[in-house]
């Protein structure tokens, strides 16, 4: 039986499962190192990608920004690479998350990759994982990268391919992908690019930037610290909050920004207010209504929300956590839910369906005196509807199938 070793051309060697696949692929750039990919893929930052998150990304001569994966030129002395900070062990999971303008059907990739020509800045392995709803993600390609025979290092510039893709690649929005460290030093990455076509939605997407404000930055920060989340629609200067502030800290934090004052990804409103009464009125008996209002820069259809809560748990009291949240849009309430003084994300879609606006206030009652504790609120974009002309072709098509049922 086939083992499956496959001997390349430049002396590297790939140990393949039991059962031979067509994909991923390895093989050496045979234009060298400075190609740098397309610039007309699906990936590509000139066809609206934006990246949500990653991990940090090295602090020297300018800071580099994880964007270059996807075609941006930054400021970074290799401005048109990414490469993680160093001073990591190895064996660190590194991860870079983004989102397409709209949803694709993803066909093939190809992710171009460069070391020094040892373990330095090289990677072990990689997975990449989609999503059609922003929350559940899927598998769609992963593998060890092999290494050079006569030295056991990775070649200089790498290209892994895969036109083999696993799991659900249909209809994606949301991608992420994995790079384990092999040194401290930090993967250099050259250049990702996705092939496939235009897809459609069919359920409701978790959007984590669109509330985001359109001033966060991925670079922003020195050393090997998290940056923002990748800027949105969303307008710092619109944020409106209740008078109870916890000294200087910063309500943008909960828009993705992650360089507040008191807990740098968090925000925090003051102690001494008064703890819900435990019916399902906000304010009727006097408990505190905090509440945060902010404004997007375009109007956004809904089919819910997320909200990152931190309370403390009864073991400290309920501290910092929260109990009614109740979420408005143009001044409606459109859902409301009992948190219990939950640490966690919860995700929460309207029972009255989908609703349309650019105003939003989210409104909390506290499980203690302290005041709660918000990591994050996303946007959950509803489905959108069929418009008039779809509306009235089906209409038509219907009454045509109904007639000759009957004729």
């Amino acid at each position: 039986m086939l083992r499956g070793i496959l001997f390349l051309s430049f002396g590297l060697i790939a140990s393949f499962p039991h059962k031979l696949r067509a994909a991923p692929t390895y093989s050496l750039d045979p234009v060298g190192p400075l190609y740098e990919g397309v610039t007309t893929d699906l990936f590509d930052i000139a066809s609206g990608n934006r990246v949500i998150f990653s991990t940090a990304q090295h602090p020297g001569a300018g800071v580099s920004d994880p964007r270059s994966l996807f075609g941006y030129t930054s400021g970074f002395i290799e401005n048109t690479h990414t490469i993680f900070a160093d001073g990591i062990s190895p064996g660190y999971v590194e991860f870079i998350e983004w989102q397409t303008p709209s949803w694709i059907n993803l066909s093939s990739f190809e992710l171009r990759l460069s070391d020094d020509g040892s373990t330095l800045r090289s990677v072990l392995d990689y997975k990449l994982f989609g999503s059609k709803d922003g929350l559940n993600f899927s598998q769609l390609s992963t593998g060890v990268l092999p290494r050079n025979a006569s030295n056991g290092y990775s070649p200089t510039q790498m290209i892994i391919s895969d036109t083999a893709l696993t799991g659900i690649a249909t209809g994606l929005r949301s991608f992420r992908i994995e790079l384990t460290r092999a040194d401290t030093t930090g993967a250099r990455l050259i250049e990702l690019d996705g092939f496939g076509s235009l897809g459609a939605q069919t359920t409701p997407y978790l959007d984590r930037i669109a509330f985001n404000a359109a001033s966060n930055s991925l670079t922003g920060r020195s050393g090997y610290q998290f940056d923002d989340e990748g800027p949105g629609l969303g307008n710092p200067a619109s944020i409106v909050i209740s008078s109870r502030l916890f000294s200087t800290d910063t309500p943008e934090d909960v828009f993705g920004n992650n360089n507040g004052p008191i807990e740098d990804s968090t925000f925090l409103f003051e102690g001494g207010g008064t703890v819900d009464n435990g019916d399902s009125i906000f304010g009727n008996f006097g408990e505190t209504v905090d509440f945060l209002e902010w404004h997007t820069n375009q109007p956004l259809t809904l089919a819910g929300f997320q909200i990152g809560l931190a309370g403390e748990g009864i073991e400290n009291g309920n501290n910092r956590g929260a109990e009614l949240v109740r979420f408005l849009v143009e001044g409606m309430e459109v859902g409301i839910f009992d948190a219990n003084g939950v640490n966690d994300a919860v995700t929460h879609y309207f029972n009255g369906g989908s609703v349309t606006g650019d105003d939003f206030r989210v409104e909390f009652t506290r499980s203690s005196t302290s005041g709660v504790r918000v990591k994050e609120i996303d946007a959950i974009l509803a489905v959108p509807e069929p418009t008039a002309l779809t509306s009235f072709v089906i209409g038509a098509v219907l009454l045509t199938i109904r007639r000759r049922r009957f004729v």
